[in-house]
């Protein structure tokens, strides 16, 4: 009897502070995630970097989403990419993604606006780019290119390879989203894609549950192991 005694109050005090750890988990997470968002907002303001200032910050391992840049470049002609999927103001369209060259002779990917229709837009020659970086993304429902018609489901700089000069180092890492179109003659029936940080931020409710849970597991262990002793 004594020791199922032992065995049960070591399974409720372990069960306890595990869900206790789950708990403490993630408020760090929260804390995380508060400073990532924060990096973020204040890099949307920050004075523009060079492309080289970026590539080392991820050599660095450091957080370069929604840093401003600013790059040169020289367009590849007659080579567009259509992201489908994407709304303004309740409208279906497209975000329009046209492949640079840059100064080091790599291609990166610049995503230019928001059209409802495929805008067949002539870039060439040289051009200053303002915008923020931005990560490649794509999950489970992202779908798959068709490369007859131009469209991807998510700018994804490896698979966006067709029609573009063979041999050229692509920058992967990361594209480029315009900061606002309007200010290229070329690209003004373009409408600017909004930059806002949209991270999830569900830790605040995780612990509320593991601690809650944690709570729980004492008020049911607690009677329990009171009758034992019956």
């Amino acid at each position: 009897m004594i020791a199922k005694k032992i065995t049960f109050w070591s399974a409720t005090v372990i069960g306890f502070l595990i869900l206790c750890l789950l708990g403490t988990w993630q408020v760090h997470r929260l804390q995380w995630k508060n400073d990532l968002i924060a990096v973020k907002k204040k890099s949307l303001t920050a004075a523009p970097m060079s492309l080289e200032a970026v590539l080392k910050k991820i050599q660095a391992n450091q957080e370069i989403e929604f840093n401003r840049i600013q790059l040169k470049v020289n367009w590849i002609p007659n080579t567009l990419y259509y992201i489908i999927g994407r709304t303004h103001n309740s409208r279906a369209g497209y975000h329009i993604v046209a492949p640079a060259k840059t100064e080091n002779d790599e291609i990166i990917f610049i995503n230019l606006g928001w059209s409802d229709k495929k805008l067949d837009i002539s870039l060439q020659g040289p051009a200053v780019i303002d915008g923020y970086v931005r990560y490649p993304y794509k999950n489970m429902f992202t779908p798959d290119p068709i490369v007859g018609k131009r469209e991807w489901g998510a700018v994804i700089p490896q698979q966006m390879h067709p029609g573009l000069p063979a041999g050229r180092k692509i920058i992967k890492d990361f594209y480029v989203e315009l900061k606002d179109p309007s200010a290229y003659p070329t690209l003004q029936k373009l409408v600017q894609i909004p930059h806002t940080i949209d991270l999830p931020n569900r830790h605040l409710g995780y612990i509320i549950t593991w601690y809650g849970l944690a709570i729980a597991w004492l008020i049911i262990m607690i009677p329990r192991g009171k009758r034992l002793k019956k």
